[in-house]
């Protein structure tokens, strides 16, 4: 893997933690495929899908301090990534290669940091990755990544995509997840 450069304020973004570089290791690139990082925070799995040989690449995220630290790790990578504030899925009609989302997962109630406000996923943990999963099902792209963890499990079968678990990460308190989703045929 290449040296990323990263720039981060702590207080103003989603730092690197153990469940990027999960996720970055488990995201499988072909050169010259289309790759959008959803939630990109510091933009680490965008400039990872960069210096992998992904084109047009961008980095969505819902907190405008988030794109502005990318932005940071962007520049001081001379990374060509297109980077924009929007809400899970971006205005375009571009049908993407890979999609990476490294969602916010935990319960609410399990947040006693204000650190950790990036980390919760809704009242059960898992809201906010079923409705990133509901708006992919009708989104344009081949195939999508995600992190999800063992206190806080989607209903899969809700969803009209295939699921495969291809990576996972125990820790103290949990075990994280990789999923891969792709369409049904």
């Amino acid at each position: 893997m290449k040296y990323i450069k990263l720039k981060m304020s702590y207080e103003n973004s989603y730092p690197a933690k153990e469940d990027s570089y999960l996720l970055i290791s488990s995201i499988t690139l072909t050169e010259g495929e289309s790759f959008l990082d959803i939630g990109t925070g510091s933009g680490i799995i965008a400039l990872h899908a960069y210096y992998n040989g992904a084109k047009a690449i961008m980095g969505i995220d819902i907190d405008p301090q988030s794109i502005k630290e990318a932005y940071k790790n962007v520049k001081s990578n001379k990374a060509n990534i297109c980077l924009a504030i929007a809400d899970l899925f971006p205005c375009t009609k571009m049908a993407w290669d890979v999609v990476a989302f490294n969602p916010p997962y935990l319960p609410k109630d399990e947040i006693v940091d204000k650190s950790d406000r990036w980390c919760i996923g809704g009242n059960f943990g898992y809201e906010i990755i079923e409705e990133f999963l509901s708006k992919l099902q009708k989104f344009p792209f081949n195939r999508a990544y995600f992190i999800y963890s063992s206190r806080a499990v989607p209903t899969f079968s809700k969803f009209n995509l295939k699921f495969q678990v291809i990576n996972h990460m125990p820790l103290e308190f949990e075990t994280l997840y990789v999923a891969m989703a792709t369409k049904l045929h």
